[in-house]
C-alpha cells in the first residue's frame, strides 16, 4: 500500500491536480535546463544497454518540450516497458496522459511514480505547500517503541554477520553483551527503515565495515526483514524500494524491495538520475532532509572521549605517569534524531536515539609496540514511531 492510500480519494485528486498545474506553469521556464541536464547525464551512462533503455525516455522528453504530447506519450510507454523501476518515466507518462484528457490513467501512473520515489517531483513542487493530511481517513493513532539492544533481536541478527578472525578472538577473550547502534533512519515512504550496526565494544572499530538494514511495519512496529550488507549505506527508502549507496569509487546504487529486502536492480549513478531520481543533491531538498537522518556515530564520541583522556593523562601524579597508569574515565552522550515523512510531515514521526557510554579504566595491554588503554564504548539504541495525541512529544530535540 502506498502512503497516498491513507488519504481520501478527493484529497489525492486535489494533490495530483496541483502537481499537474504546477508542471504546466513551470515546464517552459524551469524544466528546460532540467531536461538538458538529463540529456547530458544520458551521455555519461557507460553501459550501452542502460543507455539504450534510457534513450527512449529522453526522446519522449524532447517531444514534450516541443508540446508534441502524442509523440511524447508513445516514447514514454516504450520507455516504461524497458525501465520497470523508472519512477521518473512513470511520472512524465502520467502527466502527459492527464494533459491529453486521460485523467484516470494519468493519475494512476503518477500515484505509482510517487510510491516508487516521492523525490521524483521537481524541487519547486516539493517545496510547495501541497502536502497536508487534513483528510486522512484510514490511519489510526498508534505509538510503538523498538529497543535495538534487545538480546533476542541481537542474537537473531548476529547470525547474519560473517565473523572475522579478530571478531572471534575478541569474543573469546574480551567479548561481552552485544549492543545495537543506529547509523541512519529513513521514513520517506510508508514503512520506516533503519541502518544499524552491532558490537560488544564499539571502541575496537571506529568505522563500520557493514550495515544491517531493517524495515518496520508502520502500524505495528514488527520487523519485516533484516539483512546484512557489506560496503553499503542507506540512502533512502520509499513505499516500494530501499535504496543503498555502494561505498567506493564506482557510484553504484542498489534497489531493494521494501517488503522483503530482495535485490531488484544494481545501477550506476547517471542511469539512476536519468530514470529514477532527477536530483543530484537530494540533501538540499527539505522533504528529503526531514525524512532522512544520519547519526554522527560512535567514532565521534570515541574521539571526543579520547581527547578528554589525553587531558586527564597530563593531570596524573608522578607515580601514575612513571608507571603509565591511565586515569579512570567515564562519559555518556545522547544523540536524538527526529524524522518526518517526506510528502506528509504531519502524518507520523520517528524519534530515534543513540545513548553512548564510554568507560576507560586503569588496565592496559600491549599490542605490538603500543600500550593500549582498556576501554569500552557501548550504545543503547531505540526508536519510537508515533501518530496521534503523542505526536508533538516526539518532535522535541530534532
Amino acid at each position: 500500500m502506498s502512503i497516498l492510500g491513507f488519504l481520501s480519494e478527493k484529497s489525492v485528486d486535489i494533490l495530483l491536480d496541483a502537481i499537474v498545474d504546477g508542471v504546466k506553469e513551470r515546464i517552459n521556464s524551469e524544466f528546460s535546463p532540467e531536461f538538458q541536464s538529463i540529456e547530458f547525464r544520458l551521455k555519461q551512462i557507460k553501459d550501452q544497454m542502460d543507455r539504450d533503455r534510457a534513450a527512449t525516455f529522453i526522446a519522449g522528453l524532447s517531444f514534450l518540450r516541443r508540446n508534441k504530447l502524442e509523440k511524447a506519450e508513445e516514447r514514454f510507454i516504450d520507455a516504461e516497458a524497458a525501465n520497470p523501476h523508472g519512477a521518473l518515466i512513470k511520472l512524465w507518462l502520467g502527466i502527459v496522459l492527464a494533459k491529453l484528457g486521460e485523467k484516470v490513467a494519468g493519475y494512476e501512473k503518477m500515484e505509482e511514480a510517487l510510491g516508487m520515489n516521492p523525490f521524483v517531483l521537481p524541487k519547486s513542487i516539493l517545496d510547495l505547500d501541497l502536502f497536508h493530511t487534513s483528510s486522512v481517513e484510514k490511519l489510526p493513532d498508534f505509538k510503538w517503541t523498538k529497543l535495538l539492544n534487545n538480546q533476542d533481536l541481537i542474537n537473531k541478527t548476529q547470525n547474519l554477520i560473517p565473523p572475522t578472525f579478530l571478531d572471534m578472538l575478541a569474543a573469546a577473550f574480551v567479548g561481552g553483551e552485544k549492543h545495537g547502534a543506529l547509523l541512519a533512519i529513513s521514513c520517506s515512504g510508508q514503512n520506516p527503515v533503519i541502518s544499524w550496526h552491532i558490537d560488544d565494544n564499539f571502541a575496537r572499530n571506529d568505522t563500520p565495515k557493514y550495515c544491517l538494514i531493517s524495515a518496520f511495519d508502520l502500524l505495528k512496529g514488527d520487523i519485516l526483514w533484516t539483512k546484512y550488507f557489506p560496503n553499503r549505506e542507506l540512502y533512502f527508502a520509499t513505499d516500494r524500494y530501499v535504496i543503498l549507496l555502494e561505498k567506493g569509487e564506482t557510484n553504484y546504487l542498489e534497489l531493494l524491495d521494501v517488503n522483503d529486502g530482495r535485490s531488484l536492480e544494481h545501477v550506476n549513478e547517471d542511469y539512476f538520475i536519468v530514470t529514477f531520481c532527477p536530483h543530484t543533491s537530494l540533501e538540499a531538498i527539505q522533504a528529503f532532509s526531514r525524512s532522512n537522518k544520519s547519526f554522527q556515530g560512535f567514532a565521534v564520541y570515541y574521539n571526543s572521549a579520547d581527547r578528554e583522556m589525553s587531558i586527564l593523562r597530563k593531570k596524573r601524579n608522578l607515580w601514575d605517569r612513571f608507571m603509565d597508569i591511565p586515569p579512570e574515565h567515564k562519559v555518556s552522550d545522547t544523540e536524538v534524531k527526529v524524522a518526518l515523512p517526506a510528502l506528509f510531515p504531519d502524518l507520523f514521526s520517528v524519534s530515534a536515539t543513540n545513548v553512548w557510554n564510554y568507560d576507560s579504566y586503569g588496565r592496559t595491554y600491549r599490542i605490538g609496540d603500543r600500550t593500549q588503554v582498556a576501554e569500552t564504548l557501548i550504545c543503547e539504541a531505540s526508536m519510537t514511531v508515533t501518530r496521534g495525541n503523542n505526536y508533538l512529544d516526539t518532535q522535541k530535540n530534532p
